[in-house]
């Protein structure tokens, strides 16, 4: 996974923003999961992805992208040595 995301965040050129599927999570939940990108300086935004169901994906900003790239590079590099 770490992997996958890393190669698809290197696009960042060509993406104006980053989107985490989290259907499967509550509003609450997603709310928790973005006050935990804020303590990284990572802004996101709840976007709604279905009304109907009320199921949210979180949004990361493209001014975000080079915190992201950084931290699942590191993420990646970490699980190599273990």
């Amino acid at each position: 996974m770490t992997v996958i995301l890393t190669h698809m965040i290197e696009l960042k050129h060509f993406v104006f923003c980053f989107c985490f599927c989290t259907e499967s999570f509550t509003k609450e939940e997603c709310i928790i999961l973005q006050s935990v990108l804020v303590k990284f300086n990572i802004k996101s935004t709840l976007k709604v992805r279905d009304k109907v169901n009320n199921k949210y994906r979180i949004r990361i900003f493209k001014t975000s992208m080079d915190r992201v790239i950084f931290f699942s590079k590191t993420i990646y590099a970490y699980r190599l040595f273990i």
